[in-house]
């Protein structure tokens, strides 16, 4: 129900040392990652996709270093176990703390960025937390109403995967929550709150989760049934209860 920072020590597991992401990196498979190049910061969503091409984990993470990019390792508590069992032990740890916690599903990635680098002003259906382990990160965090989100934009996140296309005005920064995470530090935010991210020191590494409940997942057929009502059948949906 608000935001929630807290510290966490990932930064000391060997899973994320410098050698350990190269290795990921080298190995990962090519369906599930994306290895972005953005414009410069003037020029919002200017994005252009790229291969990583063979190249070693050592020469990425020296690009991403160096330029405006960001490479996201999807899905990487599937892919690799060690870091599925990690994420299980978190998540075990997490309902220890919080009885009624009822997370069921939970998915972890590896994002890598550049230094200035940013993520768009975007909204995600699931639940979210964002781990940083390298690197310093600036989050702005919205209101989860309108006109920040409104039920239609969260139709159309749920109709056609498309978080980042919800409308942005500057002005929206006054009513903002502002977040700086260092390595060691961890955020949590209410459940669809529109956020956006600007790295802001030295190379960021980050684990980002999302997960889900039985209400959640409710919540995401609502939005996605609305959604049919509004753009196949032109019904405007008058409610989004579970």
């Amino acid at each position: 129900h608000q935001p929630l920072k807290l510290t966490h020590n990932l930064a000391q597991q060997a899973l994320f040392s410098r050698p350990a992401l190269a290795r990921l990196i080298e190995t990962y498979p090519r369906e599930h990652y994306s290895l972005i190049a953005m414009g410069a910061k003037q020029d919002s969503k200017l994005w252009q996709e790229g291969d990583l091409g063979g190249a070693s984990g050592e020469t990425v993470l020296d690009a991403i270093t160096q330029g405006r990019l960001w490479l996201n390792l999807r899905n990487v508590s599937g892919v690799d176990a060690a870091h599925g069992n990690l994420l299980d032990e978190i998540f075990a740890e997490l309902r220890q703390a919080m009885p009624g916690f009822d997370a069921n599903k939970w998915q972890s990635g590896i994002l890598i960025s550049s230094p200035g680098a940013q993520v768009y002003y975007h909204a995600d259906l699931p639940g979210q937390l964002l781990w940083q382990i390298a690197g310093a990160k600036r989050v702005w965090l919205y209101p989860n109403g309108d006109p920040f989100l409104t039920a239609r934009h969260l139709e159309d996140i749920a109709l056609f995967d498309l978080e980042v296309d919800i409308p942005y005005a500057p002005w929206y920064d006054e009513h903002a929550q502002i977040f700086d995470l260092a390595p060691g530090e961890m955020l949590s935010w209410p459940l669809n709150a529109p956020h956006r991210v600007e790295n802001v020191e030295g190379l960021s590494i980050s684990m980002t989760v999302s997960f889900s409940s039985p209400a959640i997942r409710r919540r995401e057929v609502v939005h996605l049934a609305n959604g049919l009502l509004r753009h196949r059948f032109g019904i405007a949906p008058k409610a989004a209860r579970i």
